[in-house]
């Protein structure tokens, strides 16, 4: 995880260093809290918020990695979207390594109720490869695609369509 988490911070530093509007990360299955942690130190005028729902981690979080600017909480990601729609606002929404376990109908509702509630970018990070159920490389694009079986109980879904 922790190089794939280096990549979306390196992405994340771009976009609040070129648009200042940025106000707040939300970081949605947080789990470890490094990444809210390491952009907490580079930008202490950007809120950051780890979401889980995972009540032990949250709480390891704070004790390890909570700052001024960087909290974390336990919660349903709807209902914290639903409460703190002013987090929402202006925000970079993330998520890395999770979104291969929901089915898309969740992600595509979930990227909804961000741009609804004026998010301002959505970075994400999944696992791809070598689909088990094809046997060859998922193929991304803008228009409808089935997602498909990666390995396990993980399914490579076409994010670009989701996020449209």
């Amino acid at each position: 995880m922790r190089r794939s988490a280096q990549f979306v911070c390196d992405e994340v530093s771009r976009l609040i260093t070129n648009d200042a509007k940025i106000k707040t990360v939300v970081n949605f299955g947080c789990s470890y809290g490094w990444l809210e942690s390491e952009l907490a130190k580079r930008f202490s005028n950007v809120a950051m918020w780890g979401i889980d729902r995972d009540l032990l981690s949250i709480q390891r979080n704070e004790e390890i990695f909570g700052r001024d600017n960087c909290h974390y909480i336990a919660s349903e990601i709807f209902d914290f979207i639903e409460n703190n729609s002013d987090k929402i606002k202006d925000s970079i929404f993330t998520h890395v390594n999770i979104g291969t376990y929901f089915v898309p109908a969740f992600l595509k509702k979930l990227y909804k109720a961000v741009y609804s509630a004026g998010g301002r970018y959505i970075v994400i990070f999944e696992p791809c490869g070598l689909s088990r159920q094809l046997n060859k490389y998922y193929e991304f694009s803008y228009e409808p695609r089935d997602s498909v079986v990666y390995r396990g109980p993980m399914i490579i879904h076409n994010y670009p369509n989701l996020l449209g």
